[in-house]
């Protein structure tokens, strides 16, 4: 379980982001035509998937495989500013301030720590601009 904890940890250490992230049923509602928060900036965290890493290890009755599992942050920034040029400097400070409350940070037992896989500016329509920054944690499937 990756998602509630990161919710938890980004509310918490991202100060422009207190009381202002959310999960995938508000970013679906969202997205189905709700309308966007009214606050200056707000976030979703959403499981990101689970991405092969490395070749299974088979053994009779056991199964290993290195696996990335990741989380996709989207900021949603408002802005008067019609062209959103002033915005440039907002999205590095959050980009920095996301990454230094995740990089290095493990949530709960798992095996690795959270690690940058990528961040890109998504749209900018309507005085909105939405940030996206995916990050992975180094775990393992394991059965038996």
């Amino acid at each position: 379980m990756i998602v509630k904890p990161s919710i938890t940890r980004l509310s918490a250490e991202v100060t422009a982001l207190s009381g202002r992230v959310r999960g995938a049923a508000d970013y679906t509602a969202l997205l189905r035509g709700g309308s966007l928060p009214a606050a200056p900036v707000f976030a979703y965290v959403l499981y990101g998937g689970i991405a092969r890493r490395g070749a299974p290890e088979v053994a009779v009755g056991a199964y290993r495989q290195p696996v990335g599992r990741g989380i996709k942050i989207v900021v949603f920034y408002r802005t008067t500013d019609p062209e959103g040029a002033r915005l440039v400097d907002d999205l590095e400070e959050m980009a920095n301030d996301i990454l230094r409350a995740f990089c290095g940070w493990r949530p709960g037992n798992e095996i690795g720590v959270f690690e940058l896989a990528g961040a890109s500016v998504n749209d900018f329509r309507d005085g909105i601009l939405s940030q996206q920054i995916d990050l992975t944690l180094s775990d393992q499937l394991r059965f038996t």
